[in-house]
This record gives structure tokens, C-alpha cells and sequence, in this order.
């Protein structure tokens, strides 16, 4: 979780040209990870199967922390 909470800190930082970061995706083997940046300092960790349907819960997810964060 640190290196998740870094791993923003650092985009911060670094968003003056791109913007802000919406979200971060990261697909590996046996898991899909998101992370999703709430509030100042807070941060949504996700834990999904690769099963193919992360789109479809993607959006569904970013609309339900954007609505209530």
C-alpha cells in the first residue's frame, strides 16, 4: 500500500502537463490492480480476476468513487 500511496505522490508531482490522474491499471498474471485517487490523500486500491469484464467493472467503479468522493 505504501508504494501504491508513493507511486501517486509521484504522479502528483508530475501532473502539471497531463493533468490530474483519473486512475492507474496495472494487469498482471493472476490479478488486475487499480488504484484510484480520492480526496487529497487518499487513495482506492482494487483487486480484480483478469476475466475479461475489468472494463465494464472499471467504469462502474470510477462512477461510484467520483459520485461519492
Amino acid at each position: 500500500m505504501q508504494d501504491s500511496l508513493l507511486r501517486w505522490k509521484t504522479r502528483k508531482r508530475l501532473s502539471a502537463k497531463p493533468g490530474d490522474g483519473l486512475y492507474a491499471l496495472a494487469e498482471y498474471k493472476k490479478v488486475i490492480r487499480i488504484s484510484i485517487p480520492i480526496k487529497s490523500d487518499g487513495l482506492v486500491l482494487i483487486s480484480l480476476e483478469p476475466d475479461g469484464y475489468h472494463e465494464i467493472l472499471l467504469k462502474e467503479i470510477l462512477s461510484i468513487v467520483h459520485d461519492r468522493f
